[in-house]
C-alpha cells in the first residue's frame, strides 16, 4: 500500500490518502508500486518502469534529484519523493484530458490512438548518472478515415487473363489509384482513388495497353 507522508506540527510523519497530498507534499513509494503523482527523488535509490508514459520497456535508474511521473512502475527500492503536480496536473493526466478531448471530436469508426506510440512534450526526465535530460515529446498518432470514390470502366478488346493484368497495373500505376478491380469477362474495370482523377488520364492509361474505354461512371 503507497504511503503519502507529511510533516506535523509536532515533527512527526503523518499518513495521508493519496488524495490528500498537495503539490510539495512528500510521500514515499515502496517497491513494485505505482507512484501517483509527479515529482522529484529526495533520497534513495531504485528503477523504474515509465513504459506507460515514454513506450521504452527498459527500467530507468532514479537517485536523488530525478524526476518521477504518476502512473509509473517503482521496481526494485524504497524511494522518498516530494510531489511537484498531483491530480489532474499530473503528465499521465493530461495525456488522459487530451485523448479524451481527441475521441470526442472525432467519430469512434475513424479515431485510434497508438498507445506505445505516446511521447510527452511538456514531461522531462533528468537521469543523474548520466547528468544529461531526456526530452520526449507527446506524439500521438490519429489514423483518420480515408474518404475514397469508384469509378468504373467500360472496356473492349480484353481477351484473357493477361489482358485483365496488363490494364490493372497500368491503372494502380497511377498516382491517387489505390486499386483496381478487372475482369475481362465483363468488359469492366472497377478503380478506388483516394483522390479525383480525371476521366482522360484514366482512359489513356487503358488506351496504352492496346484496349478500347467506351465509358467511364
Amino acid at each position: 500500500m503507497l504511503k503519502i507522508i507529511g510533516a506535523s506540527s509536532s515533527g512527526y510523519y503523518d499518513h495521508f490518502t493519496i488524495e490528500q497530498v498537495s503539490k510539495g507534499g512528500i510521500f514515499v513509494v515502496r517497491p513494485v508500486e505505482n507512484i501517483p503523482v509527479d515529482g522529484v527523488v529526495l533520497d534513495r535509490n531504485s528503477a523504474v518502469d515509465e513504459s506507460t508514459l515514454t513506450g521504452e520497456s527498459i527500467p530507468v535508474d532514479k537517485a536523488a534529484g530525478s524526476v518521477v511521473s504518476a502512473g509509473t512502475l517503482n521496481q526494485s527500492g524504497y524511494i522518498r519523493c516530494q510531489a511537484t503536480r498531483v491530480a489532474e496536473d499530473t503528465a499521465l493526466s493530461q495525456i488522459i484530458q487530451m485523448v479524451s478531448d481527441a475521441a470526442a471530436a472525432m467519430s469512434l469508426s475513424s479515431f485510434s490512438v497508438v498507445t506505445n506510440a505516446l511521447r510527452l512534450n511538456f514531461f522531462e526526465m533528468h537521469d543523474s548518472k548520466r547528468d544529461h535530460k531526456i526530452k520526449n515529446k507527446l506524439k500521438i498518432t490519429i489514423e483518420k478515415e480515408t474518404k475514397t470514390m469508384e469509378k468504373t470502366l467500360k472496356i473492349e478488346g480484353m481477351m484473357c487473363g493477361h489482358c485483365e493484368m496488363h490494364t490493372k497495373k497500368a491503372l494502380e500505376a497511377l498516382e491517387g489509384v489505390t486499386k483496381a478491380e478487372v475482369s475481362y469477362k465483363t468488359g469492366t474495370a472497377v478503380v478506388t482513388l483516394e483522390k479525383n482523377i480525371s476521366d482522360d488520364i484514366l482512359k489513356q492509361a487503358v488506351v496504352n495497353q492496346g484496349y478500347q474505354v467506351t465509358d467511364i461512371q
